[in-house]
């Protein structure tokens, strides 16, 4: 409705307000600012838009916004009044607040306040409780009440006073903050990411809010907004070797391995004796290829922490994903028995193992996976790894007992819209409309020529780039996603909506290339070539090319019924390939790659090379060398030896490429006719 008056009228600043106040609600912040400026160039002697503009541009954050926003005030001729607050309010140096104390007696409270940093909360709870009973307006006061009450485990109390502290000066960012911090430990990550940014706005200099909303804003796998938040507050209180801890394990998850090593290493130096930095540093520099690296990081963790489950858990994953199966196991089983109740490590220990139908670890899954005290996480991942077992000691009856659970828990967590992805793939075709691909020629592209093995999840890409960084001149990469991620910035805008190709300047998908050369020489700066298995590249393919002319493009097919029950059965990282767990959304979105492998069929047939996974498994040496001379290289008979490549493997087909070619995953779908009607019915 708004959008139709600013069609007609673009400056009523009432419309510009109302649109910057909704965008800010929903979090949609950069969009708000934008109308809030009009609004306040508009109509700058309006005080409540001058309210919400900062609101918006504390929460950013962002200097140029901040500074923007105060020169716009000045040149307006605000009030002198409101001038000066709005530049107390929004300097970053600022990190501290000046809480109303009333009557209190300073030394009354500067003793409360030793008594906190001492460690004594007990006593700090006693004492607050008293002071506040004499000065009940202070939120100060109940803020130490509600910080003592929390470091005890009194959470139901701690929640209760931090509302009263906030209830008697809700302008007091550190409360909000502390709040914040309770309820991200506490699991309340919603409520926590809006405490946090109600701080922000208050006081935008407070290192310790912003690193509050990064931990929200990871654990709902935001992660560049979390990295941003991370990177601020690193800024305003620099050398915080947590914060560096926290930054180092966003960009990890973000696959921007060479920054994340970067800040964990800066972290390590800064405090020497956290575990749980060193673990995250070895995953880094594992990801980067630095082995040696990475099992001195992770030896260092185990010494200053043997009994760590997550370090002997992290450490069993490295060994496994370098094919050291048996001392991998040894790892996992002591990650275990420090934590028995962690349903991760089971899954991620099972899916390169086959347990003995008499193992004490099977029993146990079970029990868990019955036990009502499980918590929904572990309850999901110890159903996957029981139906896994179940079938690796033949019990096929059992192995959809515990799949459907496994896959309905996970969608639970994490629901999923299929119509997402439709509008996804009508996007690029959009992108693309009227454009003669192959006449396309951008200029100033890069000469740099990954290639890029991609398809279906499960359909074996990872066999194929196996094969390929088998050869002496390759080197395989895995999922590395980053082309793909500057793509679908170029072929949609933030809010979804599609671009045309005509409004995408040349420079910028040329840059693309470039961006995405830069990227892969810092990870892989001395191989020729380098295999990137980023499942979503098909989705981009012609704009990748594009980008990358002389880049090779490998799309992996396979019987959908084999691939859809593969993918059914496994759980993926979070956040990751959420259509999987309904067997209905997996037919759709199965029809989707259909769909955009049929546009790339007409639109550029010669730009990509198709294997399919049942020829592969029939006549190896045959398809094989054809998906050689496809990538544009030599025939080397080390190829066939695929299984004896060295080279580290992340995915879930991690123990299969390091054994022969097997037949056996073939028509597996056939077992399980009965059980898999829904996903049968989608394919119609």
């Amino acid at each position: 409705q708004y959008g139709l008056i600013l069609n007609v009228n673009p400056r009523i600043a009432e419309v510009h307000y109302q649109l910057g106040r909704m965008f800010l609600d929903a979090g949609q912040t950069t969009k708000a600012v934008g109308h809030l400026n009009t609004a306040a160039t508009l109509k700058p002697k309006e005080p409540t838009i001058w309210g919400l503009y900062a609101d918006a541009v504390a929460e950013m954050s962002d200097q140029t916004d901040i500074d923007a926003c105060l020169s716009l005030a000045r040149s307006s001729g605000v009030p002198a009044q409101l001038l000066v607050r709005l530049q107390d309010r929004l300097t970053l140096k600022k990190g501290k607040s000046r809480p109303g104390i009333g009557k209190v007696p300073k030394t009354q409270l500067n003793a409360l306040l030793q008594l906190l940093a001492a460690g004594d909360a007990r006593t700090t709870e006693a004492e607050a409780e008293k002071l506040l009973g004499k000065y009940p307006r202070v939120a100060l006061i109940a803020d130490i009440l509600a910080t003592s009450q929390a470091r005890q485990g009194k959470t139901d109390t701690a929640v209760a006073s931090f509302r009263k502290a906030i209830a008697i000066d809700p302008s007091y960012p550190e409360a909000h903050n502390n709040f914040a911090r309770l309820l991200l430990d506490l699991g309340r990550t919603d409520e926590a990411l809006q405490e946090a940014k109600t701080a922000i706005r208050l006081l935008p200099g407070l290192a310790l809010a912003q690193q509050n909303l990064g931990i929200a804003h990871l654990r709902r796998a935001e992660l560049t907004e979390a990295i941003r938040r991370f990177r601020k507050a690193d800024a305003l209180r620099p050398n915080s070797a947590e914060t560096l801890r926290m930054l180092g394990n966003a960009l990890t998850r973000a696959k921007d391995y060479s920054d994340a090593e970067t800040a964990l290493l800066a972290s390590t130096k800064l405090d020497d004796r956290n575990a749980e930095s060193f673990t995250l540093l070895a995953q880094a520099q594992a990801a980067l290829g630095k082995n040696t690296a990475a099992s001195a990081s992770f030896h260092k963790a185990l010494s200053l922490a043997p009994d760590s489950s997550v370090a002997n858990g992290r450490m069993a994953l490295f060994l496994q994903t370098n094919g050291d199966f048996d001392e991998a196991e040894r790892y996992f089983r002591r990650a275990i028995e420090l934590d028995p109740r962690n349903g991760e490590t089971y899954r991620v220990m099972v899916a390169s193992y086959k347990l003995a139908e008499d193992d004490p670890l099977i029993q146990q899954m079970i029990d868990l996976f019955n036990d009502p005290e499980t918590g929904l996480s572990n309850r999901r991942n110890i159903a996957f790894a029981l139906s896994k077992v179940m079938e690796d000691i033949k019990k096929y009856d059992q192995v959809f007992k515990y799949l459907h659970p496994a896959n309905a828990l996970t969608r639970q967590e994490f629901p999923y819209d299929i119509d997402m992805r439709r509008k996804e793939v009508d996007a690029v075709m959009s992108f693309f409309e009227g454009i003669d691909l192959p006449s396309q020629k951008v200029p100033g592209t890069t000469d740099y020529a990954p290639i890029f093995v991609t398809g279906m999840p499960r359909s074996g890409t990872t066999l194929v780039e196996q094969i390929i960084s088998s050869h002496s001149q390759v080197s395989g990469a895995g999922e590395v996603g980053y082309g793909s991620r500057i793509a679908q910035g170029l072929i949609v805008n933030a809010d979804g909506s599609p671009k045309a190709y005509s409004a995408v300047p040349q420079a910028e998908i040329a840059g693309l290339g470039h961006d995405y050369e830069a990227h892969m020489r810092q990870i892989y700066p001395d191989a020729p070539r380098v295999t990137d298995k980023s499942i979503q590249s098909y989705t981009f393919m012609g704009l990748l090319k594009l980008a990358l002319p002389k880049s090779r493009m490998i799309v992996v097919r396979r019987d959908p019924r084999d691939n859809l029950l593969s993918i059914y059965r496994n759980m993926f990282l979070e956040g990751t390939h959420l259509y999987s767990y309904n067997l209905s959304d997996l037919g759709a979105y199965y029809k989707e790659f259909l769909r955009l492998m049929d546009f790339w069929q007409k639109r550029i047939p010669d730009w990509f090379h198709i294997v399919d996974y049942e020829d592969l498994i029939a006549n190896t040496e045959d398809v094989s060398r054809r998906l050689i001379a496809a990538c544009g290289l030599d025939w080397e008979d080390q190829c066939l030896e695929f299984h004896k490549n060295t080279r580290r493997v992340e995915t879930l087909s991690l123990y299969q490429v390091r054994q022969p070619i097997y037949a056996s995953s073939l028509k597996g779908w056939q077992r399980y006719e009965d059980e898999l009607s829904e996903l049968f019915e989608a394919l119609k």
